[in-house]
């Protein structure tokens, strides 16, 4: 009985151990946001992740369609994209320089991109336009995406794209630090729950083990003994 109550131990080990590890320590997955204007849809990401970090570079793209699927390259669209530090809701002061290249990515070619340097963690604001090089070809457009920034190793003083002095509130940071706790407290909490109902699996299947023998063991004093 010591022997299989330890195998027992020893398998929800074995098994416990690394589906906490997974769900702790599983890769973000990546994201795409896909808004439409008009005749034109764009399907935007930044890397690395959708979640940029603050005072390293991150790399956002747009790729543009046109009614009925066709893409829409870059050498095509007089494309603006302006960055906005969105620390209230009606705070558009402080603007971030950018300028678009052409990168090839995923199974998309020629696409707007910039590369941008978030100063500070907090919310920013990216406004995306476009209007068509061929009159005609498509109607000009204008979307808005929320970026994050989350708290990078590089020192925000060593890069200062943004125009204004004013500094994102530290609301922010610790905001990101309690949402990434919660998901991890979330993540243990269910592998917790399917490690007991493992534990109370096992344990139900021993307690039948019982039983039968018990009736077992009755079954046969319960025989009169046989006759010579």
């Amino acid at each position: 009985m010591y022997q299989q109550h330890q195998t027992n131990l020893n398998w929800l080990w074995l098994v416990g151990i690394p589906l906490c590890s997974y769900a702790v320590l599983a890769p973000p997955v990546t994201a795409h946001t896909i808004k439409t204007a008009g005749d034109v849809a764009v399907n935007f990401h930044i890397d690395p992740n959708h979640h940029p970090k603050a005072g390293e570079t991150a790399t956002a793209w747009f790729a543009m369609t046109r009614r009925g699927g066709k893409s829409i390259p870059l050498q095509e669209c007089h494309c603006k994209l302006a960055v906005y530090l969105d620390s209230s809701p009606d705070d558009l002061t402080q603007s971030m320089s950018t300028s678009l290249k052409s990168i090839s990515t995923e199974q998309y070619q020629d696409l707007p991109a910039a590369d941008l340097i978030f100063p500070q963690a907090g919310v920013y604001r990216l406004e995306f336009s476009g209007t068509p090089k061929q009159e005609g070809a498509f109607k000009p457009f204008r979307l808005t995406y929320n970026v994050t920034a989350i708290p990078g190793q590089t020192a925000s003083s060593q890069v200062s794209p943004v125009s204004s002095n004013k500094t994102l509130s530290n609301s922010n940071p610790e905001n990101n630090r309690q949402n990434h706790n919660l998901t991890t407290i979330l993540s243990v909490t269910g592998v917790g729950v399917v490690i007991g109902a493992i534990a109370s699996m096992l344990y139900q299947k021993k307690r039948r083990k019982q039983v039968y023998q018990n009736l077992e063991v009755k079954s046969q004093l319960a025989k009169p003994p046989r006759r010579g």
